[in-house]
C-alpha cells in the first residue's frame, strides 16, 4: 500500500467512525432515558424488547466493523461478513416488523385506535425502506461506491426511530437537520476528496426528508386509511 493509499484510508476510517458514532449518540439520544429506566427499575420490561434491543443494536455495531474492514485491507472479511448481513438484516426487518404489529395491537386498546394507527406509520414504513436500500445495496455490491453509500442509507434509517423519541429537541427542521447530519458529513467528505458528490447523497437527501414528513403527507391518505382500519379489525 503507497503512501498515498494509506492517508485515503484513514481518512475514509476516519470518516466512517464519526458517522458510526453519530447513529449511536442518536439511538443513545432517544432511547437512552428509558435505558436508565430499565435499569433502575430492575428490567421490568418484556423479554420481547430486550431482545428488539439487542437485534437493533447489533445491526449497527455490524455496520461500523463493516464500514471499518476495508479501510485495514480486509476486504475478503469484509465480503464473508456481507453475506452474514444480509441475512442479518432479513432478521431485523422480522423482528421490526413483529415488535410493530404487537405494540399496534396493544396501543389500539390502550390509547386508542385513532393514535394506534397513527404511530404505526412510521415504523411500519421503516420496515419497507430499509430492506429496500440493504437490497439495493447487496445488488450493487460489486460497485463499492455505491454500495457504501447505500448501506450508509439503509442503517441511518434505522436510526428515526430514536430521534423522533427526543423531546428536548421540539423543533422538528432542527431533528431533520440532525437526522441529516451523517449525509451532510460524507456529501462534505466526497466533496474535499474528489470534487464531487455523489448521486447516492443527493438520493438519500430527498428520501429522508419525504420519510421525515411522512405522517404529514400519508397519514390522512385514503390509502393509508383504508390499509390501517384493516390491518386494525385484522390484528385487534
Amino acid at each position: 500500500m503507497t503512501a498515498y493509499q494509506k492517508i485515503k484510508s484513514s481518512s475514509k476510517l476516519k470518516l466512517y467512525l464519526l458517522i458510526s458514532i453519530l447513529m449511536f449518540l442518536f439511538i443513545l439520544m432517544g432511547f437512552g432515558p428509558d435505558f436508565y429506566m430499565s435499569v433502575m427499575g430492575g428490567f421490568h420490561q418484556s423479554l420481547m424488547l430486550h431482545i428488539h434491543a439487542i437485534i437493533f443494536i447489533g445491526w449497527f455495531v455490524l455496520f461500523a466493523i463493516q464500514a471499518i474492514l476495508p479501510a485495514f485491507g480486509r476486504l475478503d472479511l469484509h465480503i464473508k461478513l456481507g453475506q452474514f448481513a444480509f441475512f442479518y438484516a432479513i432478521l431485523v426487518v422480522a423482528n421490526g416488523l413483529y415488535v410493530t404489529l404487537t405494540t399496534f395491537q396493544f396501543r389500539i386498546g390502550n390509547v386508542g385506535e385513532h393514535l394506534a394507527r397513527y404511530w404505526l406509520l412510521q415504523p411500519l414504513t421503516d420496515m419497507i425502506v430499509f430492506p429496500a436500500l440493504v437490497s439495493a445495496a447487496f445488488y450493487y455490491r460489486k460497485k463499492p461506491e455505491i454500495h457504501k453509500r447505500l448501506m450508509l442509507l439503509a442503517t441511518l434509517v434505522m436510526t428515526i426511530v430514536s430521534l423522533v423519541r427526543v423531546t428536548y429537541i421540539p423543533m422538528h427542521g432542527a431533528k431533520l437537520v440532525i437526522w441529516l447530519a451523517p449525509i451532510i458529513i460524507a456529501m462534505g467528505y466526497d466533496y474535499y476528496t474528489k470534487k464531487i458528490i455523489h448521486p447516492v447523497y443527493m438520493f438519500g437527501l430527498v428520501l429522508f426528508t419525504i420519510i421525515y414528513c411522512r405522517k404529514t403527507w400519508l397519514f390522512d391518505t385514503l390509502i393509508w386509511t383504508k390499509f390501517s382500519t384493516w390491518l386494525v379489525v385484522v390484528v385487534g
